[in-house]
């Protein structure tokens, strides 16, 4: 069986009119409980959690190049696993959390270490 095939709304035909319409209708952001996970090398990577039942989904969301939990579209996914009753959890890459990070190491697409 071939899984269903997201298709936009009428309203909102194309990528670029889906791109600028979280801008427009600019969700609040939820609270989300912060996690920091230290790291071998003496620095952390902070993770922000979007709680919910211990048996519920959990979606992992990683951010875009200098996003973070703040950006629209990690709010609007936040509202879309409230909204389900799912969990998230959005790893936050060094230098992005609003914490500058303890070590000069930044991260970059292929760093998988």
């Amino acid at each position: 069986m071939k899984p269903p095939c997201y298709q936009a709304p009428r309203w909102l035909p194309g990528g670029n009119t889906q791109t600028l319409w979280p801008l427009l209708i600019k969700p609040q952001p939820l609270p989300l409980r912060r996690e920091r996970w230290e790291t071998p090398d003496g620095d952390f990577i902070d993770v922000d959690h979007l709680d919910g039942p211990a048996d519920s989904p959990l979606l992992v969301l990683f951010h875009g190049l200098e996003g973070s939990a703040r950006s629209h579209y990690a709010i609007s996914v936040a509202h879309a696993c409230r909204a389900q009753g799912w969990r998230l959890a959005l790893p936050h890459f060094r230098g992005c959390s609003g914490e500058l990070n303890r070590r000069p190491r930044a991260y970059h697409w292929g760093d998988s270490e």
